[in-house]
């Protein structure tokens, strides 16, 4: 597995339905967000060699027993993975262009001419 890159943990945001990951990337499966627990409200599932296994957690997202120390098990939000395509040119004295970001290489290709000497596919974590 990759090393994610960790958004703090957003209540709100899970209960929305956004993604919401463990500190080693894992996907995690918020079950219940107002169990009647002292402190410990979420109930989320993860899985662990092929069974899902409950655990309690903060509504900070902080595993439950582990104090203040960061645990593996501490809950963060998912980083999108996100694409675009830039058209590149060579570099003319009389002509400045302006750099245009595409969602698609189809709109770059349409917006594309001839001098255009390649589209680069970006890629980035939000």
């Amino acid at each position: 597995m990759t090393n994610p890159i960790l958004k703090p943990f957003d209540l709100e945001a899970a209960k929305a339905g956004k993604p919401v990951v463990d500190r080693r990337g894992q996907h995690v499966r918020i079950i219940c967000f107002d169990a009647k627990t002292q402190g410990y409200p979420l109930v989320a599932l993860i899985h662990i060699r092929g069974d899902e296994i409950p655990f309690s957690y903060t509504e900070h997202g902080r595993f439950y027993g582990k104090g203040d120390s960061p645990c593996e098990r501490d809950l963060f939000m998912a980083s999108t993975k996100r694409e675009g395509f830039v058209n590149l040119y060579p570099p003319s004295i009389n002509n400045h262009r302006q750099t245009v970001f595409h969602v698609s290489k189809n709109s770059a290709d349409r917006d594309a001419d001839s001098t255009r000497v390649a589209c680069i596919r970006i890629e980035w974590d939000e």
